[in-house]
């Protein structure tokens, strides 16, 4: 088991308490829900406690940690373990990928967007969720990680245009975003509605890109 891997399971109980009736995550919901329609089969990519996976309605949901899964299946997701890098599914086997706040964790997210490519049907969509590295909030967490948070010293935040660049280098077409968290990580949170397109000020950004 990975260092990672072994941090997530060991806090699997309090990383799901941070969910439970926060306006951050109603936010980041609303964000991804005004994606559009999930298509089916679909699949999130590192799931943990299957927190958007259920809200969302994703078909199944995987994640190398055994502890995260068991509290995704008690939501009702039809749970995998493992890796991103190595999906089990079969060549263009599914509708959509989600990669919902994971893809900062990935130990190589090249090989781990090849895969999803892979898995994608021809009219397959990627939908990737990102703390935005130049927001405020991606400040923040960089902060976290630099004063070794047990979670989030494993990160490796991207700007959007930083995720575009490595997405299309790996066979994806830039569809569209939304963006949302431009308040202050200071103040208390509130439920945000997402904005059209890209902006540097958001503190989470939702991608969407189909296969070239």
């Amino acid at each position: 088991m990975s260092q990672i891997v072994e941090a997530f399971s060991r806090l699997a109980e309090d990383y799901d308490r941070w969910y439970e009736g926060n306006p951050l995550f109603e936010s980041e919901c609303l964000a991804v829900e005004a994606m559009g329609e999930v298509p089916h089969p679909s699949l999130e990519v590192g799931a943990g406690t299957g927190r958007f996976a259920a809200r969302l309605g994703l078909d199944f949901g995987l994640d190398p940690s055994l502890e995260m899964l068991r509290l995704a299946r008690k939501r009702g997701v039809a749970a995998v373990c493992g890796r991103a890098e190595e999906l089990p599914f079969g060549d263009g086997t599914l509708a959509g990928v989600y990669f919902l706040f994971a893809f900062c964790f990935l130990e190589d997210q090249e090989k781990a967007l090849s895969e999803a490519r892979r898995v994608l049907g021809p009219e397959g969509l990627l939908v990737l969720g990102i703390i935005n590295r130049a927001s405020a909030w991606g400040r923040l967490y960089q902060e976290k990680a630099a004063s070794g948070h047990p979670l989030y010293r494993w990160a490796r935040f991207l700007t959007p245009e930083e995720l575009v660049a490595r997405a299309s280098s790996q066979g994806f077409a830039f569809k569209r975003a939304v963006s949302t968290l431009f308040q202050s990580p200071q103040g208390p949170p509130q439920v945000e509605s997402p904005r059209e397109g890209v902006h540097p000020a958001a503190g989470f950004v939702v991608l969407s890109f189909t296969k070239t």
